[in-house]
């Protein structure tokens, strides 16, 4: 392995020990180097764009006396019990995700009248996300349903940090995300950094040997260490560093002693694809060619090794940015070991979408591709706490989750090509 992660976020505690008041604000290096592409895509995605309060006070009566009639009536009341917490929405155009401020030239109409400060607060800053962590972390990421983001998702990692006062922190945009484990557990700041420490070490444990789901999916036994503390205790348990610092060395030496070659399910991983994906991101030629391989009527495809490392690099990437920031602006209602099963979902969800369209189009799978499948899952799914509301996955217990989380991770393109299972053989469903 190379980066010490655990070893860095013990030495930030140590750190903060003689910096009270103090914080960790870290993000990964493209935060500071993203370039927007002016693509508008961000603005035609059927996501709601929030307003609050103050934004409708201050420019509807500027917005309802302007010549332009496509400035009258822009604002939609937001539904009651929406978790955003905003007052408002901006209105689409009719027929169409296109944002009502989307000029015909992909600008904004906003900013084109009124300057830039009349564009929402989430416009202004996306795809930049500013997190305060209750606990003590600051967090800045890119939201990957922005065309531009993936693309950086092939470059070395690269970790930023800063210690910033406390207040600095209470002053992002975003609100404030709680760490919630799951009920009887909570984490402290030192703890939430060395968890932190063990999720991205796991993740990039033997990583020449290793694929990134097959570490992913090593997290289950530290996460079920976790049950067993609170299985024991009737009473909230405060988790401690010394206690995390067990889990982690036993997990490390579990991890150590796992075969590099996995038995999988894949079939499972397929069928819940099939089973779960919105009509509105799959077309019927990416079910019937899943169904066509369960079926055993077609073999599975085998990647190039380039395939192998391209994927095997965007994914693992993909993944370590995930594990910083899981806290979406929904995840004050889905605690931590939902969160897992959420990030085991998207994983399964990008890559059968990445194999259908390889196959279907007969092109190898390169960085559009991913972009596509990515920004698709991440713009349609991740920010849509109704689809999560339809799997029940915000009911499902901590054991569930874990269960869950490593079927869907039976699907694994990033394998090494050698120790690929039954890559050349045919799918039988399991009835």
């Amino acid at each position: 392995m190379g980066f010490d992660f655990w070893g860095f976020f013990e030495a930030a505690n140590t750190h903060l020990q003689s910096q009270p008041g103090h914080v960790l604000a870290l993000h990964f290096r493209e935060v500071d180097t993203f370039n927007c592409s002016r693509c508008a895509q961000c603005c035609t995605l059927p996501w709601s764009i929030g307003v609050t309060e103050s934004y409708v006070q201050r420019w509807n009566a500027a917005f309802t006396q302007h010549s332009d009639p496509r400035f009258h009536a822009v604002f939609e009341p937001m539904q009651l019990g929406f978790p955003s917490g905003h007052f408002a929405f901006l209105k689409k155009q009719p027929d169409s995700y296109r944002c009502v401020l989307l000029d015909e030239d992909n600008l904004c109409l906003a900013q084109k009248h009124f300057g830039v400060e009349a564009k929402p607060e989430g416009c202004q800053y996306y795809p930049h996300i500013w997190q305060k962590v209750s606990g003590g972390l600051k967090v800045s990421h890119l939201m990957q349903s922005c065309r531009s983001a993936p693309s950086y998702l092939l470059a070395e990692p690269e970790l930023v940090y800063r210690v910033i006062p406390e207040q600095e922190a209470e002053s992002v945009h975003g609100g404030v995300f709680p760490i919630t484990a799951l009920p009887g557990l909570r984490f402290s700041r030192e703890v939430l950094y060395l968890w932190l420490g063990l999720s991205l070490n796991t993740l990039f444990f033997e990583a020449e040997l290793r694929s990134p789901i097959q570490n992913l999916r090593a997290l289950n036994y530290a996460l079920g260490q976790l049950l067993e503390l609170t299985s024991r205790r009737t009473e909230t348990v405060n988790l401690r560093p010394v206690d995390l610092e067990q889990i982690y060395q036993h997990h490390s030496q579990q991890h150590a002693r796992q075969p590099h070659q996995i038995p999988l399910r894949t079939p499972f991983a397929l069928e819940w694809f099939l089973r779960n994906l919105p009509p509105s991101t799959v077309d019927q030629q990416i079910a019937d060619f899943f169904d066509s391989i369960l079926k055993g009527e077609r073999l599975w495809p085998s990647l190039t090794s380039a395939e192998h490392t391209l994927l095997n690099t965007f994914l693992r990437n993909y993944l370590a940015r995930k594990l910083l920031s899981m806290h979406q602006w929904f995840s004050q209602r889905v605690n931590l070991f939902q969160q897992i099963l959420l990030l085991a979902a998207f994983t399964t969800l990008i890559q059968a979408r990445v194999l259908a369209c390889r196959e279907l189009s007969g092109e190898e799978i390169s960085l559009e591709l991913l972009t596509t499948s990515v920004n698709l899952i991440e713009g349609r799914m991740i920010q849509s706490y109704s689809w999560i509301e339809s799997l029940e996955y915000h009911q499902l217990g901590p054991l569930a989750c874990l269960q869950e989380s490593e079927r869907l991770l039976d699907l694994d393109l990033t394998l090494p090509p050698g120790e690929r299972r039954l890559a050349s053989q045919p799918f039988m469903r399991r009835f």
